[in-house]
């Protein structure tokens, strides 16, 4: 029971708040005037920092919406202080990573209607969450000490100028942080090459870098993967940041040795079904079993013990949550007298758009892309580039020297010559050997055109995907930890990744227009190049929405692009004319921007008076874009594509990082049982504390 040890009387209190320091460095700074710094003073240690009365999670998936929810957590009730260091523990399926979740705020929808959670009433909750694949808050290729000055300027922003008391010194906030995790070691080392405990230890330091640190940090499974030696070395500098911020952890973790165990402050442990079956100091365990009347003798160890019954769903394990429950009544008395209700428990708090954050995060996205996906990058580039130079090497290189302009006949001058089925054609049958070759190479150069738009564009498309999908996953935590805005992070991954396009896209075109010797005008060229960096910018968006979306899943991200870009070619007009579609999925054709882009390089190639007065392109003719006004609308369709592609990126990005969960829903109906905290919503605290005092 964690109330029971930290009842501080009115009079402890104030002798507690006597000996805090006044400012951060545990010393008192009068800067020479005899006047103490303006630091926010502290709150006595031990004090109620979240409580959770009778929480209940319903869990449904999307594929069983008409089955009864499932209880994940089932009326549980819980309080953690400031200052200390709190394990979660359980078997697998018990709802550990749940309930971390329930008291980080960031699983809410599911919450059962009952359920109440409290929030320290002396000091506001910042919180922070890390997962437990820690390669989601990483990013490899920057060096520790890298990785954390970025951190300490995109989390102090607020604190530099005028309003913010001078300018930080990033450097030096980031040597004290590796210093206090015992990592100093690492600062020149890439994050990549860290061990796995020295990797686990620097994504705690990321988010202790701001001034204002979090006060209530949830880790899951922080030991995971570590060898005893590394997870001892983990908990014991996450017990030294409680201690040293007053800050409350709570962590999940997978049976610890004793030696960790006993490094914890609390343990909280569930059982199957989502029941609490232990909350309460380590060494009190063999003392919870005994009430329970379970014998544990001096050669067993409580916790293995512990967790042996909770894994089983039977009478044993209700035993132990019976037993637990006597705690509840000083659980509630603890919440009502240092909490307040929070109906809504931690409301996540994101900045809005900062020049300053946008900034650094160019900074750091180009520092970190140029360094850890050079080598994607280098292939990408070479792969575009080679396939260009492959492709002109399979078409004859003479393909894009004839005009195809031909001379239009009336019908009456095509039923003379024995044409009878109305269809325009030169005067005469028989074809030459030459006008045969012209017609061979105009045939060529048009399939030419197509897979040189195509390939750019499906390369972009897939690779995109790939690598953004990777970096979205370290993006969400940072924002729903509060490092920075959606558009801070959107519009400084767009601008770094511009350069790389318009090189490729440079270095391609020339591969592609040069060797096959197409209408050498400057005009056209540059037409061309733009047309083909357009696609492949709405490759890029198009990329970036579906590496949003499917960011969990690399086998779903390379369907659905590979899918969504074969749509748009089907929709081009290339292997069916548009004009045989039917008219109710005709107009569906202007939303492939592969359309625009085959079409507008025809334009470039064949258009704008290449052929004299009184003849006619006949591929232009053959693909009905004899009016130059298509042209331009072409461009005006491409335009809005480009742009459209890059907003529903960044809406798909909002969406994502504000997300609901979608295996779990907000129970609208009460429960069938009427407990004591439904009274909690209608009465007011007064008569709250009178009624459990």
């Amino acid at each position: 029971m964690l109330s029971n040890q930290y009842q501080i009387s009115a009079g402890d209190m104030a002798a507690n708040l006597q000996k805090l320091p006044i400012d951060g460095n545990n010393n008192n700074n009068n800067n020479g005037n005899n006047m103490p710094t303006k630091q926010p003073t502290q709150p006595p240690p031990n004090r109620l920092a979240i409580g959770w009365l009778d929480l209940t999670f319903y869990g449904r998936s999307l594929l069983s919406m008409c089955r009864q929810p499932k209880t994940i957590l089932n009326e549980i009730s819980g309080t953690i202080d400031f200052g200390t260091l709190v394990a979660l523990m359980g078997p697998s399926g018990a709802g550990k990573s749940t309930l971390l979740k329930c008291i980080n705020g960031r699983t809410k929808s599911g919450v059962g209607k009952s359920s109440t959670i409290y929030l320290s009433s002396s000091r506001p909750i910042r919180s922070c969450f890390i997962v437990q694949d820690v390669t989601e808050h990483l990013l490899m290729g920057l060096t520790t000490m890298q990785s954390l000055v970025y951190s300490s300027k995109l989390k102090n922003v607020d604190q530099e100028g005028s309003g913010g008391g001078g300018r930080v010194d990033h450097r030096l906030n980031a040597r004290r942080m590796l210093a206090d995790l015992m990592i100093g070691d690492t600062a020149d080392t890439y994050v990549q090459n860290c061990s796995g405990g020295e990797q686990k230890r620097l994504a705690i330091a990321l988010e202790l870098m701001a001034i204002n640190k979090p006060n209530l940090m949830c880790i899951d499974e922080p030991t995971s993967g570590l060898d005893s030696n590394a997870a001892e070395i983990v908990v014991q500098v996450l017990k030294n940041v409680s201690r040293k911020h007053n800050m409350a952890i709570v962590t999940s973790i997978h049976q610890p040795n004793s030696d960790v165990l006993m490094l914890f402050d609390q343990l909280y442990v569930l059982g199957k079904g989502g029941l609490c079956v232990y909350e309460g100091p380590p060494n009190q365990l063999r003392d919870h079993l005994s009430r329970s009347e379970f014998e544990c003798t001096e050669h067993q160890v409580p916790i293995e013990l512990l967790l042996k019954i909770a894994s089983k769903p039977d009478h044993n394990l209700q035993r132990l949550a019976n037993q637990t429950v006597k705690s509840r009544q000083s659980l509630r008395n603890k919440c009502l007298i240092e909490g307040q209700l929070a109906p809504n428990g931690i409301e996540p708090k994101t900045p809005g758009f900062n020049i300053s954050q946008t900034w650094y995060l160019f900074q750091r996205t180009a520092a970190y892309s140029f360094k850890s996906q050079w080598k994607a990058m280098v292939g990408q580039f070479v792969c575009i580039v080679g396939l260009s130079y492959i492709l002109t090497t399979i078409y004859n290189k003479n393909i894009g020297q004839p005009d195809g302009c031909f001379a239009l006949i009336d019908n009456d001058l095509s039923a003379n010559d024995g044409n009878s089925s109305g269809v325009t054609t030169t005067v005469g049958c028989d074809k030459t050997v030459e006008v045969l070759k012209v017609e061979y190479l105009l045939s060529q150069n048009l399939r030419f055109t197509f897979f040189a738009g195509l390939m750019i564009q499906f390369l972009l498309t897939v690779g995109t995907t790939l690598i953004f999908a990777t970096e979205v996953k370290i993006f969400i935590n940072e924002h729903k930890n509060g490092w920075y805005s959606t558009g801070s992070y959107y519009w400084a991954k767009s601008i770094v990744e511009l350069p790389l396009n318009l090189i490729i896209a440079l270095f391609y075109v020339i591969i592609l227009y040069r060797l096959s010797n197409q209408i050498d005008e400057q005009n056209r060229f540059v037409g061309y190049l733009i047309v083909i960096t357009a696609g492949a910018l709405c490759s890029q968006g198009l990329g970036f929405t579906i590496g949003i979306v499917a960011n969990t899943n690399d086998k779903l991200a390379i369907v659905l692009s590979v899918g969504t870009y074969l749509t748009y070619i089907m929709l081009c007009g290339f292997f069916a004319p548009i004009d045989e579609l039917p008219e109710s999925i005709r107009w569906i054709t202007h939303g492939s921007y592969v359309k625009q882009t085959f079409e507008m390089q025809l334009f470039l190639i064949y258009g704008f008076d290449r052929c004299p007065q009184g003849l006619e392109s006949s591929i232009l003719y053959q693909n009905n874009l004899r009016e130059s006004d298509k042209f331009w609308r072409n461009a005006l369709i491409l335009a809005i594509h480009t742009v459209s592609f890059r907003l529903t990126a960044l809406l798909a990005l909002l969406s994502k990082a504000n997300t609901f969960s979608l295996t779990g829903f907000r129970r609208s109906t009460s429960s069938s049982r009427t407990t004591r905290t439904d009274k909690l919503f209608s009465e007011t605290p007064v008569q709250e504390i009178n009624n459990y005092m």
